[in-house]
Formats: C-alpha cells, structure tokens, sequence
C-alpha cells in the first residue's frame, strides 16, 4: 500500500498552485506547511511538494525537480473529464495527441484497446494542427516511405526527409537508413550510414534505454556533452533537421551545428528554459 510520495519542485509557489487545487478537489487537506514545503494529506496517505536549495544542486537524483508519473483516483470517466477541462485554467497543459486534433479523440480508445500498429500511427504526424512545412518524420516500415513523402507534398509541405532507420522509425547508427527526401517539389530516396555522419557504428544494445531515471540521466548526459552512442545518434538526428529546416547545407556542417550546440551548453540551457516556462502560470 502506498504510503506517501515526496515530489521536489523547483518553485513551490507555483507548484502548490498548480497541483493545490486538484488535491482539494479529490478531497486531500493541508496536513502541515513550513517555509520550503506543504503536506496534502487523504486518510493515511499524503503528498509532499517541497522545495530548497537542494532541490536546486542537481547533486543526487532523488532531489531533482519533477516526478515521471502520479495517478489518482479521480472518480468515474465524467469526473475525469471535468478535473481536465479545468486544470487547463490552473497552469495545466493537456499534450494528448487526441486532445491537439479533436478527430484523434474518437480513435484513440480503439488505438489502445487493439494493441497493434494501424493506420493511425501514420495519420498523427500528417494530422498534426502545427501545420510544419519541414520535417524529419520516422515511419515504422520502409514501405510507407515514398507514400508518406508524397502526402506531404500534396499537403503543402516544402522540405521533409521520412525516414526508417534499421527497423526504427529515426535515423540511426546502427546500419542504413533509408530516405524519401522531398526537396523543390520532387522526391528523391537515398540511404545513410553513419559514415555519411561522420560517426562510429553502434549496436541496438548501445541504444538501448530504460526506466525514466535512466533514460533522464542519459539525455542529460547528451546535453552535458558526453560522448557515447546516444550522443551520436541524436547529432545524426539533429544534423539532418538542420538540413531540412534549412539552417545547413550539407549533413557534415549540421553536426558541426549540432555538436557545438550540445558542447557549448546551448542546448540544455534550451532544456532548461522549456522546464522554467512549462512551470509557469
């Protein structure tokens, strides 16, 4: 049975803003609140929200900001619906593929309960209400190359790569990578190694991840500018949205882009502010 779960925040204030008021509503009181931290409490399990100096250092991971998951029981399906549509007046922002495109939400339950690929997996990103002209988009079989690159054309598109990369739906180090380009108009298909990249070949095993620690750590250290297998394959990736997007001209001055973006502390600080604007109200 769970007992009670801490959650270290970068800004206390606003966090007990945000989450206060969903904790009222699911019937939790103010168990104790002291100068860096509040206690919500509901029969014999509370909630922590605390924060400090050393929520800050970064030193250990149990004191960094942020939680992966926390569920509750909210009630029935209506109840949910409800705490939904006004968390998004409380700082909330709700990133559910089905919520960003209002056709996505019929289908999405039927998604889930088939448990296998369909054609939806492809309709997100051509459905996707941003309405990008230029994208490096992954697709999960090399069949579906050629066919999604000409919708994009048809749809407006100006420049995309779709790609499969060694049964991956991105670029990767591990072998070839297969390419539909659209550029001008005209779609040309081509393959990639990571000798095209300029870059070591890597196995599944070093791609590999894990839990959300895990995985956290690993892309913080990407961003910290270690130099492993993730960091080859995410300038690989990165290398060739500057192409696309047009910010480079070749894949080897994308690198060169990409890797003085991860090696002078750019793109963590990007990680950094998206963290400090997603918390604000």
């Amino acid at each position: 049975m769970l007992h009670h779960v801490e959650i270290w925040v970068a800004d206390l204030a606003a966090s007990t803003a945000s989450l206060g008021w969903l904790l009222t509503r699911l019937g939790y009181t103010v168990n104790s609140q002291w100068a860096n931290g509040i206690s919500y409490s509901c029969g014999e399990f509370y909630i922590v929200l605390e924060s400090g100096p050393d929520a800050k250092k970064q030193r250990h991971d149990r004191l960094a900001p942020g939680l992966n998951h926390l569920a509750f029981h909210a009630g029935t399906r209506q109840d949910v619906d409800t705490l939904a549509a006004e968390a998004l007046d409380h700082g909330f922002t709700l990133m559910f593929a089905q919520l960003h495109h209002s056709a996505m939400r019929h289908v999405g339950p039927t998604r889930v309960e088939l448990g296998t690929r369909t054609i939806f997996n492809l309709l997100g990103p051509l459905s996707n209400p941003a309405g990008a002209k230029r994208q490096l988009l992954g697709v999960f079989s090399p069949r579906w190359l050629q066919p999604i690159a000409e919708v994009l054309r048809d749809l407006g598109s100006e420049s995309i790569w779709v790609v499969h990369g060694d049964g991956m739906d991105e670029i990767t180090t591990t072998g070839v990578t297969h390419v539909a380009a659209l550029e001008n108009g005209k779609i040309r298909t081509f393959d990639l190694t990571p000798k095209d990249f300029g870059v070591s070949s890597a196995t599944i095993d070093d791609l590999k991840g894990g839990d959300g620690i895990f995985n956290a750590k690993a892309l913080r250290g990407v961003l910290s500018g270690h130099k492993n297998a993730y960091r080859d394959v995410s300038l690989c990736n990165a290398a060739a949205a500057l192409v696309v997007a047009g910010k480079a001209e070749t894949l080897s001055e994308g690198m060169k882009i990409a890797s003085a973006s991860l090696d002078e502390g750019k793109a963590a600080a990007a990680l950094d502010r998206l963290v400090a604007v997603s918390n604000e109200e």
